[in-house]
């Protein structure tokens, strides 16, 4: 995993945004809550404030600030050192490692990891943003997997999950969750959800639905909604029959 390919998982989310900055993308409350919440089909509303012109800077700051996550898990793996310890600052390639140490992994499992111990972690260590408890849990879990030398899918998908909590906090003036998906709705969730779903809304699901069916179709009510919204009139119809039903 190198520098390129991390910062491509950034600057590539300012392709999913449509003309008003609204993009969708696939829920993380799983790796958000160690896997204690069952997320699948849930989708997230974001409204971002990005251009490309901020997201290529963006890309280029994540990608040696996720190096550093990368190598203070390494340095671990290799040492045999308990994971959070204090690094040896001569195994560190990167110039920041031992700041995003400190402000990232000290201490961080002597805290509560819900989301009101994070943010009280938070608050200690000067981690701001928008979102910060999500960029905080996942640069955390982030650097665990590289310090448990987890296999290369398992790095790819935190990885994925440290980017898109990067650009929320970075750039999200409203993530939302949408649940309608779930064969199983659950309220447990690190987003509020959308009140109000609107004909657009439904459009965007239809969109991302369609983007990458092995993907984004995870759930039976998420196919048939695939199968009923092959056009606008069709989309149209199914929102004016789901909102009369309250769904």
């Amino acid at each position: 995993m190198d520098k390129c390919f991390l910062s491509l998982l950034v600057y590539e989310m300012s392709y999913l945004q449509d003309e008003n900055g609204i993009a969708l993308i696939p829920g993380f409350d799983k790796a958000l809550s160690g896997g204690k919440t069952d997320d699948a089909g849930r989708i997230l509303r974001l409204e971002l404030d990005m251009d490309r012109d901020t997201a290529i800077q963006a890309s280029e700051e994540f990608a040696p600030f996720a190096m550093s996550l990368m190598e203070i898990g390494d340095w671990c793996s290799n040492s045999g050192a308990a994971f959070g310890a204090k690094p040896d600052e001569e195994f560190m390639s990167e110039a920041k490692s031992m700041d995003v140490w400190a402000k990232y992994i000290a201490g961080f499992e002597e805290f509560d990891v819900s989301r009101a111990g994070v943010r009280d972690y938070c608050r200690m260590h000067s981690i701001t943003g928008r979102y910060p408890e999500l960029l905080a849990l996942m640069a955390y879990r982030f650097c665990k997997c590289s310090s448990d030398d987890s296999e290369e899918i398992a790095m790819m998908c935190a990885a994925n999950d440290l980017a898109r909590a990067y650009v929320i906090n970075r750039f999200a003036r409203k993530a939302e969750r949408i649940d309608m998906l779930m064969d199983e709705r659950i309220t447990q969730s690190y987003f509020p959800e959308r009140a109000d779903l609107s004909v657009e809304d439904f459009k965007r699901i239809a969109s991302y639905l369609a983007e990458d069916l092995g993907t984004n179709i995870m759930t039976r009510k998420g196919s048939l909604f695939f199968q009923m919204t092959r056009s606008d009139e069709d989309i149209e119809a199914l929102y004016n029959e789901l909102i009369k039903m309250d769904v």
